[in-house]
């Protein structure tokens, strides 16, 4: 940000034929990012879930801007294990890509499963499962997950390498 000012953003939904007819695939969600003071954005740094290993593939992961003119594919200037930093000519529709071709090569998800046994309401019993990629914080998805499935319970156990 080059001075202080209010940023707005919401989702709105993908045009996969758009993404489809350059090779892509959505990574994310596809944001309409407006500020009331546009020259002040400089860059956006985009959420996203990918694996470490998955990142050492070379342009996995890019930027889409989508504009009244058309699609356009920005190359990031960084990619943390949690965001993409992508540059911003100014504001309007951008969503984290992935080249489906990398995405397809791609052979081991590191990753850890939560085990959740909900308390038991009669004879029957409730098991979730739930796969997280390594970089999500376990203890937000626990906290999150009793709060809104009613989990009483934590079993936590990480697995090391998830073949697919």
């Amino acid at each position: 940000m080059a001075q202080e000012t209010e940023l707005l953003y919401r989702t709105v939904p993908w045009d996969e034929s758009l993404l489809q007819s350059a090779g892509k695939k959505a990574a994310g969600p596809l944001f309409d990012v407006k500020s009331s003071d546009e020259a002040a954005i400089c860059q956006l740094h985009l959420p996203h879930s990918e694996t470490e290993d998955a990142l050492l593939l070379d342009g996995l992961l890019s930027v889409v801007h989508i504009t009244d003119e058309g699609l356009s594919i920005l190359e990031p200037l960084e990619v943390t294990h949690t965001h993409v930093v992508v540059k911003v000519p100014h504001l309007s529709l951008y969503g984290l890509i992935i080249d489906t071709f990398k995405w397809l090569i791609k052979r081991r998800i590191k990753g850890q499963i939560l085990v959740f046994l909900r308390t038991p309401s009669g004879e029957e019993q409730i098991l979730d499962v739930h796969l997280l990629q390594n970089n999500v914080h376990v203890e937000e998805h626990v906290f999150l997950s009793a709060e809104t499935d009613g989990i009483k319970g934590k079993h936590i156990t990480q697995l090391k390498d998830l073949l697919r």
